[in-house]
Order: C-alpha cells, then sequence, then structure tokens
C-alpha cells in the first residue's frame, strides 16, 4: 500500500485525501431563520392589542377625512419643528379644549410622519382597545417588533410559557423594563412617536405613565434613562398638570391657524350638501360668517351647527337656527336632548350611559342583549340621539359599534363639563351607580352562561352573552367589584357583600382577571416594592373567600399576583378551610404563611369525617399546630376520641397533656366513655389518663359509664384497678349510683367486684336529682326494702342484687299485683334465682290465677302452684326448678 493511501482518512462513506478539509454538522440556517420568524409571530400575536392604521383608519371614517388644507400649518410652527428635528430626546405636548381637532391634528401628524426615515409609533387612546397603560404599552411594543423585527430578543423570554405570557402581559412594570431595554438598543434608530388622547385614560394610567416617560425626558432625573437613538414623542390632550412642565404646542392659543381652519371646514362641509347649493351666494356667505364667527374656533360646534342647518328648509328658519344654537357645547347637548320625545327617553338614557361608561366598545347586538331590546331598536335610538351617538364599523371585524360622536358628551353626561346637565336630570350618569348596575348584568349573564350547554352555534358571534366579552367588561369595570353594597339574606336580615366575591365563586378561570385589576388597584406603582405589611382589609376578604371556596387555583392567582397573606389572617383562612371540608391542598397553601406554632379551635380542626381528620391532624401538627390547642370549651385531645385510637395516639405522641380539663372539669377519658368510645378510652388508660379525676359536678368516671348504661367502659375501669367504693363529690359510690338508677345489671357487676354498702349510703337517693328516677324522694335503703324494685331484680336475674335486696330486709314473699318473685323467677327462667329465693324462705307454694304480662311476655291465667306452672315448659330449667321446689315442700295443686 503507497503513503499516498495509507494517508487517506474515512469518515462514513467519504474518503479524504491528504490536505482535505471536512466541515462536519447540519446545515441549520434555514431552521433558525424559521424559528425566529415562528418567535416574532408568537409574541406579536401575544402582544396584539389594535392595528394602529386600522384604528386610524376607523377615526377617520367616523370623524370624516381630513379637510384640504387643514393642519398644515403645524409643518411651519417653530415649537414643532424644533422638536421634532432635535438631535436628542424630547416631549412635545400638543394641549387643546373640546373639539379644538386634536384628534384630526394627530391623524394629520402620524400621516405626515410616515414619509420619515424614523420609527414611527403611534396610539389613539380615544379608542376603547387602547385606553390604559397596559394597552397603551403593548401597542408600543407591537409595533416596534413589525417596524424591527429584530427586537423580539427583548421580548421572547418575557413571552415563554403561557403563565409567564399572562403575567408579563397584566403587568405594566414588565412591559416597561421591555420597552425601556428597546430604547437602549441601537438597533431601533431614531423613534417619533404620538399619544392622542392621553387625558381619556383613567388618572392611575395617565399618572404611572407620565411617570415613567419622566425617566426619559427630565434631565434632572436621578433614575434617567437615556435611549442610544433620539427618542421624540408627542402628547396630544386637553389640560393635564402632569405636562405643564415639558414643551408645549397650545392650540387654544394658535387662533388664527385654527380659524383658517374652520373656515376650510366650514366650506367643505357647505359643499358636501345639496341644500345649500340652491341658496344664492349672499346668503351662503352669511352663513359662513355667521358659523366661522358663532364656532369660536370649535370644529365640533360646526359639525352640529351644520346638522342644525339640514333641519330646516327655508332662509328664515336657517337665520333662526344659527342663533338658536348654543355656542357652549354643554347647551347643545341640553338642547338636543330635551328635544327627544317623552317615551323614548328612558331609552336613549340607558344606551347614552351603557356607551359611556362601557371601558370596551359595544356593537349594536351586544347592546340590545345588555338592555333587553332587539337590534333594530339600538339601531333606531342612535338615530333618535340626535348625533350624539353614531355608529361605526369595528377595525378588526364586521361589528357595527355604538359610539360617542365626541368624548365631551361623556364629561357632560357625567357632569363635569358644567350644571347644564341639571335641565335633563334623566340623563345624568350617577357614575356609582351605573358601575354596579353595568357590573350585575354582567355577573348575571355569567351565571347564566355556565347553565347553557356548551357547543351552542345559535349565538352570534359578537354577542353580549360570549364569555369572554362579558369577562372583560367585568375586569373593565372591577371598581364596583371590590365596594361594599347592601343586601338581604333569605331571612330578610341585612347583610353586606361584595361582586368580586360573588365572581369568584364562578371559578378561578372566570374570576382571574378580575383578582388581577383589583389587586393593581391596591398598589398603584408595580415598580415599588409592596412592603412585607402591605396586607389590606381587601386583601384578607379576598382570601377568606377563597378558602370557604375551596379552590386552590383562586388562591395562586392571588399570590401570583402580589397579594399578602398576615399570619392572623391564614389562621382564619385555615378554620374556614377545616370547617367546610375543603382539601389538602388548599390547607398546605394556607399553612405555609400561618405562625411556626399556632393555636386551632378544636371545633374547626374535628369538623370533617372521621376518614379526612386524620390526614388533617397530621398535616397541622406538622406545620406547628399546638397539640394542646383549645378554647374555653375543651382541648383537641377531648375532640379527637370520637375519631379513633391512632389520632389519640398521634396527640399524644405530639405532646397532648392526656388529663386536661374542659369548661365541665373533664378530662378525654371522661369524653371518651360518655361517648362509648371504648377503644379510644383504653388507649387513654393505657397511656396513664387519670380515671380518679371528678368534674365540676363532682362525677368520676365511674358516675358517667353508669349514668350511660356503658357496662364496656365499666369493665374497662375495673379491670383497671379503680377502687369500686370510690366516692364522687356528693357521697356517692358507683354502686349507690347505680341502684338509684335501677340499672341492675351493672349494680351486679360492680357487687361481683367487691362493691358494698354501708351508713352513709343511707341518703343517697336524696342527693343529686340525677341519681333518682323522677318522682322519687327515697331514701336508698328505703328503695332496697320495696316489692316493685325487689321485683325487678329477681327478673332480671340478677342474684347478688336480690341478696342484697334481702340482706337489707327485702321481704322475699312481697307480692307485686298477684306476682310474687319467686313466680317471677320461674316465669323467666332463673334457676339460680328460685334457688336464692328459696334459701331465704320464699313461699314454694302460692296459688296465683293470672300472671301480668310486666313480669311475662303475655297476660296468663294459669291457676295453680308454682310447679305446676313450671310444667308449661320442657327445657333444662323445668328439672331444675322442679327439683328446687320439692326440695322445699313444693306440691301440685
Amino acid at each position: 500500500m503507497s503513503a499516498e493511501a495509507s494517508a487517506n482518512i474515512a469518515i462514513g462513506n467519504v474518503n479524504l485525501g491528504p490536505g482535505a478539509t471536512a466541515i462536519l454538522g447540519m446545515n441549520n440556517v434555514g431552521l433558525d431563520i424559521k424559528a425566529r420568524e415562528e418567535t416574532l409571530k408568537r409574541c406579536k400575536n401575544d402582544l396584539f392589542v389594535s392595528e394602529p392604521c386600522s384604528v386610524r383608519a376607523e377615526l377617520i371614517n367616523t370623524k370624516g377625512s381630513l379637510t384640504e388644507g387643514t393642519c398644515r400649518w403645524i409643518l411651519h410652527n417653530e415649537t414643532y419643528r424644533s422638536w421634532l428635528e432635535a438631535q436628542d430626546s424630547g416631549l412635545l405636548w400638543i394641549s387643546g379644549g373640546p373639539g379644538k381637532g386634536k384628534t384630526m391634528l394627530s391623524i394629520f401628524l402620524t400621516q405626515e410622519w410616515e414619509s420619515l426615515p424614523d420609527r414611527v409609533l403611534y396610539v389613539f387612546c380615544g379608542d376603547k382597545s387602547t385606553n390604559n397603560e397596559l394597552t397603551i404599552m403593548r401597542s408600543l411594543l407591537y409595533q416596534v417588533l413589525n417596524q424591527v423585527p429584530s427586537m423580539v430578543d427583548h421580548v421572547e423570554d418575557c413571552l415563554g410559557t403561557g403563565e409567564r405570557t399572562k403575567r408579563t402581559l397584566s403587568s405594566r412594570g414588565d412591559l416597561w423594563v421591555i420597552f425601556a431595554k428597546m430604547l437602549k438598543d441601537p438597533r431601533l434608530g431614531r423613534v417619533v412617536g404620538l399619544i392622542d388622547g392621553l387625558d381619556e385614560c383613567n388618572r392611575d394610567s395617565t399618572r404611572w405613565l407620565l411617570n415613567n416617560l419622566r425617566h426619559v425626558f427630565d434631565k434632572g432625573s436621578t433614575s434617567r434613562l437615556l435611549p442610544s437613538n433620539p427618542f421624540r414623542i408627542a402628547i396630544v390632550s386637553r389640560d393635564m398638570v402632569g405636562l405643564r412642565s415639558y414643551r408645549r404646542l397650545n392650540l387654544e392659543t394658535k387662533t388664527d391657524a385654527i380659524k383658517n381652519d374652520v373656515t376650510r371646514v366650514i366650506d367643505a362641509k357647505m359643499k358636501e350638501h345639496d341644500l345649500f347649493s340652491e341658496l344664492d351666494d349672499d346668503f351662503i356667505i352669511e352663513v359662513k360668517k355667521t358659523l366661522h364667527r358663532r364656532s369660536d374656533g370649535t370644529f365640533l360646534w360646526v359639525g352640529f351647527a351644520i346638522q342644525e342647518l339640514l333641519s330646516v328648509e327655508t332662509r328664515t328658519e336657517m337665520r333662526l337656527a344659527l342663533y338658536a344654537i348654543p355656542r357652549d357645547l354643554g347647551a347643545l347637548y341640553t338642547k338636543i336632548l330635551l328635544r327627544i320625545k317623552g317615551p323614548m327617553r328612558e331609552q336613549v338614557a340607558q344606551i347614552l350611559h351603557w356607551v359611556t361608561l362601557a371601558c370596551q366598545s359595544l356593537s349594536v347586538n351586544q347592546l340590545a342583549e345588555a338592555l333587553n331590546v332587539n337590534a333594530q331598536t339600538i339601531l333606531d335610538l342612535v338615530t333618535v340621539s340626535g348625533s350624539l351617538l353614531t355608529l361605526s364599523k369595528g377595525w378588526y371585524d364586521s361589528r357595527v359599534v355604538v359610539k360617542l360622536i365626541h368624548e365631551s358628551v361623556s364629561d357632560f353626561l357625567k357632569g363635569e363639563a358644567n350644571n347644564d346637565i341639571l335641565r335633563t336630570p334623566e340623563f345624568h350618569i350617577h357614575v356609582e351607580e351605573m358601575e354596579l348596575q353595568i357590573t350585575q348584568r354582567c355577573l348575571n349573564e355569567l351565571e347564566a352562561l355556565f347553565c347553557r350547554p356548551r357547543g351552542r352555534d345559535d349565538i352570534p358571534p359578537d354577542s353580549f352573552s360570549l364569555h369572554t366579552s362579558v369577562a372583560q367588561l367585568l375586569v373593565d369595570h372591577g371598581a364596583s367589584l371590590t365596594r361594599d353594597f347592601e343586601g338581604k339574606t333569605w331571612d330578610g336580615k341585612a347583610e353586606t357583600f361584595k361582586l368580586i366575591h360573588m365572581v369568584m365563586g364562578l371559578g378561578a378561570e372566570v374570576a382571574e382577571p378580575f383578582l388581577k385589576k383589583t389587586l393593581a388597584s391596591i398598589s398603584p406603582n408595580p415598580l415599588a416594592p409592596r412592603p412585607s405589611s402591605g396586607d389590606t382589609a381587601l386583601e384578607r376578604s379576598l382570601f377568606l373567600k377563597a378558602a370557604s371556596l375551596g379552590d386552590e387555583r383562586l388562591i395562586y392567582v392571588l399570590f401570583s399576583n402580589g397579594a399578602t397573606l398576615d399570619s392572623d389572617t391564614a389562621l382564619l383562612a385555615l378554620e374556614i378551610v377545616l370547617r367546610e371540608n375543603r382539601s389538602l391542598t388548599v390547607m398546605e397553601l394556607i399553612l405555609q404563611h400561618c405562625p411556626r406554632t399556632f393555636n386551632l379551635d378544636p371545633l374547626a380542626v374535628f369538623s370533617g369525617d372521621c376518614e379526612v381528620v386524620y390526614s388533617w391532624v397530621k398535616l397541622l401538627l406538622d406545620h406547628g399546630m399546638n397539640p394542646n390547642s383549645c378554647t374555653e370549651e375543651c382541648a383537641l385531645l377531648h375532640r379527637a376520641v370520637s375519631f379513633g385510637p391512632d389520632l389519640v395516639e398521634l396527640l399524644l405522641n405530639c405532646g397532648a397533656r392526656i388529663n386536661a380539663l374542659d369548661d365541665s372539669g373533664k378530662t378525654a377519658l371522661f369524653r371518651a366513655l360518655e361517648y362509648g368510645n371504648i377503644e379510644e378510652a383504653a388507649m387513654l388508660l393505657n397511656r396513664g389518663a387519670d380515671p380518679t379525676i371528678k368534674d365540676t359536678h363532682g362525677n368520676t368516671t365511674f358516675q358517667v359509664v353508669i349514668k350511660t348504661r356503658n357496662s364496656r367502659g365499666l369493665e374497662l375501669l375495673l379491670q383497671n384497678g379503680l377502687d369500686v367504693n370510690a366516692r364522687d363529690g356528693n357521697g356517692r359510690t358507683a354502686l349507690t349510683c347505680a341502684l338509684s338508677w335501677w340499672d341492675f345489671l351493672t349494680v351486679e357487676m360492680l357487687l361481683e367486684h367487691g362493691a358494698y354498702l354501708d351508713d352513709r349510703d343511707e341518703d343517697c337517693g336524696r342527693g343529686d336529682n340525677s341519681c333518682r328516677e323522677p318522682g322519687e324522694d327515697t331514701g336508698l335503703m328505703e328503695m332496697l326494702k320495696r316489692p316493685i324494685s325487689f321485683l325487678v331484680a329477681v327478673r332480671d336475674g340478677c342474684v347478688q342484687v336480690v341478696r342484697l335486696f334481702l340482706g337489707h330486709g327485702a321481704d322475699v314473699n312481697a307480692q307485686v299485683g298477684s306476682v310474687t318473685p319467686l313466680e317471677a323467677a320461674i316465669l323467666n327462667r332463673h334457676v339460680d334465682m328460685v334457688r336464692v329465693l328459696l334459701e331465704h324462705g320464699a313461699d314454694p307454694n302460692p296459688i296465683v290465677k293470672e300472671v301480668d304480662s310486666w313480669f311475662f311476655d303475655e297476660r296468663s291465667e294459669w291457676e295453680g302452684t308454682p310447679l305446676d306452672w313450671n310444667q308449661q315448659w320442657d327445657d333444662e330449667e323445668k328439672v331444675q326448678i322442679d327439683e328446687l321446689l320439692l326440695q322445699r315442700g313444693g306440691v301440685y295443686s
């Protein structure tokens, strides 16, 4: 083999000669590009709120196209040009009152900027899809990714998993951090942006956004954010205190420019309508001059005024109409509302209220369902509203949306602009009442949704009934969810309730967005860390409600959104979980926030079934529950005796005091014997429980088992060596107590174990009423001589008891009715009893004609001697009794 051949190298099926280079591996370039495209698409979909150009197009569709020549004056304005052409970052505030053409100016600027090489970002807050800080930030991030796809590097980690994505999209702090990183990235380039209608967002949103923008544009800020390229943003709004320190272009002072634009708008609008073309030039000039003079530079007023002129036909009517139109917008709105006919006023008011306060745009179908009318009625009400309402096609679908003609209508209806609304009180919006009405309507709809069959295809796509639609409305109207409202219980009693608790009852999936918004409202600035003691009454109520529902997902939602749970509230929640028999998972979540050692109410701990209580108690003990937890009523061990010996042993092994007393001075042993729980009582005795302890009434454990006729308990005590003749606090022994209860089977057992009577027992029957039969007031010794009690002992076969009776003077031949003790013993087949009675002198030959069924199974009419009666049986006892009777002189009749 040649040297050249020997130098060849084989890699797989490929031979390489000397000097050849092998590049091993797979070509993943195409795969990487595809993966990046998928990531970009996913992140854009997650951030998507609305398509800015579509929102702008819809505004143009609603308000009308820009009139030729209007707004161009700003291109030559020095303030504007110095801001736009600056080489550093800056904020320009363009301000103006209602109807001054701010939004149309914003549309003009964003269209003009599209010819610039800069990145152009814009948000119209008048659209309800982008009217808070979260949606504004998401829209800005979405537009950055649209224009600079490589910026996805800053987003993909935060929008990775489903849970991480949800958290990021609901956290304004996280969204701002992403945006700040993008501003620092040189790849972004020069940026010019615009936010129109920031004043239409809620105060918290505007305050938060301006506070963060201050870090970019305030040169004196200690935590200033320095973009790598110029970042210029224009905010177009009404007067806002938070913007007064920035460069300002005030439309109120640009009177000449605005007046010229108003003139152009008047000319253009009058050309649109044939009515004006029929009038002579002199009258047209008169109308234009009057409109221009009375408009006070307000484009909105011009639009309403021309609508008024179109409603009349003659020149005289036009002149009158021109001067009858109020110059103030509030007075103008009042006039429009006063023209609405009586029967329609209430319905128009309702639709105005819903459209004004609903935090998202509602379609015709949604409003119809919300107000329980048909869609045609909504369309008719929009027409009747006198141009205060307008119909608009949704920017992302074919929905027909109902909107206010201008934000100033909202101010008017809320009474924020002036007092003109007082002339039309039925149209005045009481915000809190209306918020509650919307919230309750949404709650009712959500509850109804859960009762509907799944998969229904008869609900329109834009129906109010769709889960997401109603849920979003509820989220947006979260303020009313947390307020306390008055209600009545089923029995008519007044109570307070929170709607957020009702939402939680619909499940974690429904409640999560509401809880996020509720918790976000507690801490206005999420960038500032919440103090460890930041728990509030609202948070406590949310945790307690989640505990009562037993839904661990609700608790996860609370914790994941920054809610804090103090140890006192955790213990309250824990007791609720126990009383409501909730899961171990819920219990474990709450236990993580309990103190290292804690006490719990035994009634709560043992409120579950026997099968689960052991697991509960073990978990609680493992997490620090005091094994001697107690209330004034009892300790844990007292309750444990009803749940098995294993649980008793668990508590004792953890240090439970075996002889702890309850509010009656009873130990756990007392309780176990009272309940007849012999295994638990035996466990306690084996572990050292003291059976001699007396309760507050002086009772001993003997009295307990006797009163409960617990023969197994008595036997257990006797086996454990308890003094059978020990006396309780009233001087009674177990024997006297059993005798007082006529429990002769127990007396028999006690006598067999050495119980006896002495002189101290004479007055036992006059002691505690619990030791006497109802109505009894005799001493014990007298009771031992009474025929009836003697006869009962005979009937029950209690030989030792009968000997006791006989030893204390009982008459062996005493009759009860027609029955003697001997006859009772024969009838009940007690051979030993017959022997004892005969030994003590019982007459073997009494003649009785009948026997009361109280002593026998049925009344018998046998006649003869006891020997005669005994022949009725054919059993083993017959021979023995015959023999005993014959030995004592018994005869047949």
